[in-house]
């Protein structure tokens, strides 16, 4: 899971995305529902950040993924919504400007901001929904890959948190042991 925390990778993009996106959506103020004041101020947000989590499709002309989320997203007619407006009018903008395609990450989170998520909840809604993916690559590492795939040598490890306690069962018994899985 905390390999997968970051700006550019894993699910945690799409907070990263979302949180561009609110950033713009706090430029544009009043003006949200005027296609030609959306469409400056995306423009203006690109050219002044030039790399926004969101842009950018690695090895391909196009995500697969956002094109079909883009088709659901008129298809249910939600291509209207804020969010979708502001993340769309910046998607145009990069393509033009530099041949920068969008990916999933900036459709979903202007879909789920849409919906009233926060960044926040944004990035660990989508944590959430990928648990099957992380165990899925977790268990395979385990039971297919090398040694340290299986483990983290004691050196690699090390505990930061309160000292050891002694819990309140041990306490009351008398015997001074300390609360197990705690630290060694």
């Amino acid at each position: 899971l905390l390999t997968m925390e970051g700006p550019r990778l894993g699910p945690w993009i799409l907070g990263y995305s979302a949180r561009e996106l609110v950033e713009l959506r706090a430029a544009i103020g009043t003006r949200v529902d005027d296609d030609e004041a959306v469409t400056a101020e995306a423009a203006a947000f690109f050219d002044r950040k030039r790399r926004v989590v969101g842009l950018g499709v690695p090895l391909r002309v196009h995500d697969e993924r956002y094109l079909a989320l883009e088709g659901w997203v008129r298809r249910t007619g939600r291509a209207a919504h804020p969010f979708w407006r502001i993340q769309a009018a910046l998607a145009a903008h990069a393509r033009g400007a530099c041949n920068l395609a969008p990916n999933v990450g900036l459709g979903i989170a202007a879909v789920l901001l849409d919906l009233g998520y926060t960044p926040l909840q944004i990035s660990a809604l989508v944590t959430f929904v990928n648990q099957n993916v992380f165990a899925a690559n977790a268990f395979e590492a385990a039971q297919q890959c090398a040694e340290e795939m299986q483990h983290l040598p004691d050196e690699c490890v090390s505990y930061v948190g309160p000292p050891p306690r002694t819990s309140p069962r041990a306490a009351a018994a008398g015997d001074g042991s300390r609360q197990p899985g705690l630290c060694r």
